[in-house]
C-alpha cells in the first residue's frame, strides 16, 4: 500500500506513518505548520519587544507615555489589514513616509530653525554611543521613529517575508545598541528574536514538519545560555562584566567623569589626591556639570555642545565678576570654574566646548602642570529678590527642568506638597526641602544602590546616603511642585592654602542643586549635610598622609591643620543678618555665599525661616515634630509581595525553557524515557487496546535489543530478520487475528500482557 506525496513521489504507508521530514499528511501536517508560523509570528512579537521596551524607556522618562500606545498600536493594525492586499513596495513607501512625517514633527519641535545638517549629524551622533535620551525633545523623536519599524515588521511578517522583518526590526534594534540605550540583556532578547525569526522562517516557507522546529528553538536557548555562562565561568584574561556600584568607584569618576551620563551608584571612595589649585578673591563650588533630564535611576544632560566662540551669556540678574586661575596638579578632563562662567583664556579655548546650558567641557585634557584662566558673572542675590521671583517660568524652563519620569511613584509629590504646604514661595519651599533632607537622613559612603527609583527609595525607604541621593531627591521633590530644578556637579571650595588660593582634592567632589528663579538665573542649594561630609573628606585625608601617599599634598598645603579653615563672607546685609561672621562652612556650601542668610549658617540653624514651618524644616512630617525619617508612610505607593522580572528577562526565560525543552526532544532522553516506561508498564484497559498496547511494548523492546523496524518492513518480515522467538510471534499472531479478523478475548488480551512482560524479564 502506498501514498503519494506533494511532489507526486509514491512513498510506502509505512513512511508516511513514521512523519518523514518533507510530509506529513492531514491533521498532524496542519498542526506542525501551525506550530512553525507560530513560532515565526512569536519570534517578530519579541523582536518588536525589544526594541519597543527601549523607545517606551525614553518616552516614560521624559513625561507621560500616553501617545506610546497609539503609535505602536495603529501601525500593527494597518500592517494587519494591509498585509493581504497591498504590496511590498507599497508598504515600504507607507513605512518611509511615516519616517519622514515623524522626523518633521521633531524637527519642529526643535527651538529656532535648526540646520538640516546639523540635524543629519546629530543622528549620525547616535551611532558613536550618544544616547537618545541626550538629544533635544527626545521623548519626539522616539514617538516619530516607532511607527515605521513597528509597521514595516509587522508587515513583512504577515507576508512571510521573514528576512526582510528581521531586517527591519533589526536594524532599529542595533541603531538602539550603538546608542547604548539598549542594555545587555534587551540586546540578547533582540538577537535571539531575529535568529528565531530568520530560522522559523525558513522552516515555514519551506512546509517542513516533524521535530525540525525543535532544532531551532535548541538553537535559540544556546544563545541565551551561553553568554550567561560565559560571564560567570571565570577565565584568563578576560574582563569581568562590570555593573553599576561595583566596588572601586571612586566619587570623582561618579560625578565629575560623568560626562553626559550620570548614573547614581552604590558604595564609593574616596581619592585625597590634590587635583588642583585655584586662586580666586572669594571660595566658591568649581562646577564642572549639570544634568537636566532625570531618568529614574541616574541623570542625563539632553542638548549638544558648541565650539567656545568667545564672551559668553551672562545670568539674567544682577552679578559680580570672579577671575579664577586653575593649576592643574594632574590631568583634568573638565574645566572646573564657578557658574556661570562667561570668558576662558587663550591657552584652553581651542580645546573648550559650551554646553546648551552654558556649562563649559574639554575636548581632550588639562595635563599636570598647566593653567588657565576663566571669567565668571557671579550671583548673590537676596532673599528678597529670590521669594520675589515669583512662578512666571519660560515655557522652555518648565518643559525642560520640571520633567520627572512616569514612574516616579505619586507619594514623592505627596509627601512633598505636604512637607512644603506652609511655604509661600518656591525659595522658601526649596529651603524647606534642603533644610528637612539634612536633618531627617544620615550621610554615608557605603549604601547599596536601590531598585527603582533612586529619589523615592532614599525619601522613603533608605536611612542614608551621599551627595548625589541628596541632590537627586532634592531636584525630584522640587520638580514634584512644578519648581525648575537640575543636579550640578564639580568641587567644593577645597582646602584654604593662602591669600585667596584653595587646593581642590578628588574627595571634594560633589553633586548639589541648582533652582531656577524668573530674573535671577540659577541659585545653588546643597541639601548634603556639611559635617559629616567634612569629616569623612578629613578622615581620608589623614589616612593618606599616615600612609605615605606624595599626592595628598603639595608645597602649599599644612598637613597639620585638620579643618577646612574660615573662610570671611562679604560684610552686607542679609535676610535680617548683618556684619562680617567667620563661618567655615561656607567654603564647602554653595548656598552659603549665592543664597541669603549665608552669615546665620544654614545648618541646622534656620532663624530665617518662617516660624510657622519651622517645625517641618527640622524633623518628620508636617504637623508631627518627628525626626526619624521612617515615620514617613512607608505604605503609599508601595508594592505587595516580590517584584516580578522585566518583560525582556521573562521572554528570555521562556526561550530558555522552550529550547531546553526542544533539546531534550532531540537529544532522544524524553523518547527513550518515555519507551522505558511504556516497556515497563502496562495500563489496563478493555480487550481490544490491552492487545494493541502489548503489541506495541513488544516492538518498543525489540527494537532496544535488535533494531528499529525499517520503513515499508511488515511486522512478520521483521521478525524472522531479528530471528525473533516463539513468544513475540505468538504475540504478533494474536494481535493480527484482532485487527483482521476481529477475534479479540480478554484470555487472547491477557496472555499477550503476560507474553511481553516475560521477554521484557528476559535479560
Amino acid at each position: 500500500m502506498s501514498r503519494s506525496d506533494r511532489t507526486g513521489r509514491w512513498l510506502p504507508v509505512g513512511r508516511i506513518e513514521r512523519a518523514g521530514q518533507r510530509w506529513v499528511p492531514g491533521w498532524d501536517r496542519l498542526v506542525a505548520v501551525s506550530l512553525v508560523r507560530a513560532g515565526g509570528l512569536a519570534a517578530a512579537g519579541g523582536l518588536l519587544l525589544s526594541f519597543l521596551l527601549v523607545l517606551y524607556d525614553v518616552v516614560a522618562t521624559v513625561g507621560e507615555p500616553v501617545l506610546f500606545y497609539p503609535a505602536v498600536g495603529l501601525p500593527l493594525l494597518g500592517a494587519t489589514l494591509l498585509a493581504r492586499s497591498v504590496g511590498v513596495r507599497t508598504a515600504l513607501g507607507i513605512g518611509a513616509a511615516l519616517l519622514a512625517v515623524g522626523l518633521a514633527y521633531h524637527t519642529a519641535t526643535l527651538d529656532g530653525v535648526p540646520d538640516p545638517l546639523l540635524i543629519i549629524a546629530s543622528n549620525v551622533e547616535l551611532l558613536t554611543g550618544r544616547r537618545v535620551l541626550e538629544i533635544r525633545q527626545a521623548g519626539v523623536w522616539a514617538l516619530a521613529v516607532t511607527p515605521t519599524p513597528v509597521f514595516v515588521t509587522w508587515y513583512l511578517t504577515l507576508r512571510r517575508e521573514y528576512v526582510g522583518a528581521a531586517a527591519a526590526g533589526g536594524a532599529t534594534l542595533g541603531y538602539l545598541i550603538l546608542t547604548g540605550d539598549a542594555g545587555t540583556t534587551i540586546a540578547l532578547l533582540g538577537v535571539v528574536s531575529v535568529a528565531a525569526l530568520v530560522g522559523f522562517g525558513d522552516l515555514d516557507n519551506r512546509e517542513w514538519a516533524g521535530g525540525t522546529p525543535d532544532y531551532v528553538a535548541a538553537v535559540l536557548a544556546l544563545m541565551v545560555v551561553t553568554p550567561l555562562v560565559i560571564t560567570i565561568v571565570p577565565g584568563g584574561a578576560a574582563s569581568p562584566v562590570t555593573f553599576v556600584g561595583d566596588e572601586g568607584t571612586t566619587m570623582e569618576d561618579n560625578v565629575v567623569g560623568a560626562d553626559s551620563d550620570l548614573q547614581i551608584v552604590g558604595s564609593v571612595d574616596q581619592s585625597p589626591d590634590v587635583r588642583f589649585t585655584v586662586e580666586a578673591d572669594r571660595a566658591r563650588y568649581w562646577r564642572t556639570g549639570s544634568f537636566d533630564r532625570y531618568t529614574g535611576d541616574g541623570w542625563v544632560r539632553s542638548g549638544g555642545e558648541s565650539a567656545y566662540g568667545g564672551d559668553l551669556e551672562e545670568p539674567p540678574g544682577e552679578t559680580e565678576f570672579l577671575l579664577q586661575r586653575v593649576d592643574a596638579e594632574t590631568e583634568l578632563e573638565a574645566v572646573p570654574a564657578a557658574w556661570r562662567p562667561v570668558e576662558v583664556s587663550t591657552s584652553i579655548a581651542d580645546r573648550t566646548q559650551v554646553t546648551e546650558n552654558g556649562g563649559l567641557q574639554l575636548d581632550g585634557s588639562v595635563e599636570a602642570g598647566e593653567s588657565y584662566q576663566v571669567v565668571s558673572a557671579v550671583i548673590d542675590p537676596t532673599a528678597q529678590e529670590l521669594n520675589d521671583a515669583g512662578t512666571d517660568y519660560p515655557d522652555a524652563i518648565v518643559e525642560r527642568y520640571t520633567q520627572l519620569p512616569s514612574s516616579t511613584p505619586d507619594r514623592v509629590g505627596e509627601q512633598t506638597a505636604e512637607l512644603v504646604s506652609a511655604a509661600d514661595t518656591p525659595y522658601e519651599a526649596a529651603r524647606l526641602i534642603e533644610q528637612w533632607l539634612r536633618t531627617n537622613k544620615e550621610y554615608s559612603l557605603s549604601v547599596e544602590r536601590p531598585d527603582g527609583n533612586i529619589a523615592d527609595s532614599f525619601l522613603f525607604e533608605m536611612e542614608a546616603g551621599y551627595c548625589t541621593y541628596y541632590a537627586t531627591t532634592m531636584a525630584t521633590m522640587l520638580r514634584s511642585q512644578g519648581i525648575p530644578a537640575r543636579m550640578a556637579v564639580g568641587y567644593n571650595a577645597g582646602e584654604p592654602v593662602g591669600d585667596d588660593r584653595y587646593a581642590v582634592r578628588g574627595l571634594n567632589s560633589h553633586a548639589w542643586v541648582e533652582v531656577y528663579f524668573r530674573d535671577v538665573g540659577w541659585v545653588s542649594f546643597d541639601p548634603t549635610p556639611p559635617d559629616p561630609r567634612q569629616q569623612v573628606e578629613q578622615a581620608a585625608i589623614q589616612n593618606a598622609r599616615a600612609s605615605g601617599s606624595d599626592t595628598v599634598d603639595t608645597e602649599e598645603t599644612e598637613p597639620e591643620e585638620s579643618g577646612p579653615g574660615e573662610i570671611e563672607v562679604p560684610t552686607e546685609e542679609r535676610n535680617g543678618t548683618e556684619g562680617p561672621t567667620s563661618n567655615p562652612e561656607a567654603a564647602n556650601n554653595p548656598a552659603l555665599q549665592q543664597v541669603p542668610g549665608a552669615e546665620g549658617g544654614r545648618d541646622g540653624d534656620v532663624s530665617e525661616i518662617d516660624p510657622a514651618f519651622e517645625d517641618v524644616a527640622l524633623g518628620g512630617r508636617p504637623g508631627n515634630g518627628s525626626s526619624n525619617a521612617t515615620d514617613i508612610d512607608e505604605g503609599a505607593g508601595g508594592s505587595d509581595g516580590p517584584p516580578l522580572p522585566p518583560h525582556e528577562q521573562l521572554a528570555l526565560g521562556a526561550v530558555a525553557l522552550i529550547g531546553a525543552v526542544a533539546g531534550l526532544r532531540q537529544s532522544q532522553v524524553v523518547r527513550r524515557v518515555s519507551q522505558s516506561a511504556r516497556i515497563r508498564f502496562q495500563r489496563r484497559r478493555d480487550p481490544e487496546t490491552d492487545l494493541e498496547r502489548a503489541h506495541e511494548r513488544l516492538l518498543l523492546l525489540l527494537e532496544r535489543r535488535h533494531r528499529p523496524r525499517r520503513d515499508g518492513e511488515t511486522v512478520r518480515q521483521y521478525l524472522d530478520a531479528i530471528d525473533a522467538g516463539p513468544r513475540a510471534r505468538r504475540v504478533a499472531e494474536l494481535r493480527e487475528r484482532a485487527r483482521y479478523a476481529g477475534d479479540v478475548s480478554k484470555t487472547a488480551a491477557e496472555e499477550a500482557v503476560s507474553l511481553v512482560g516475560s521477554i521484557r524479564e528476559d535479560r
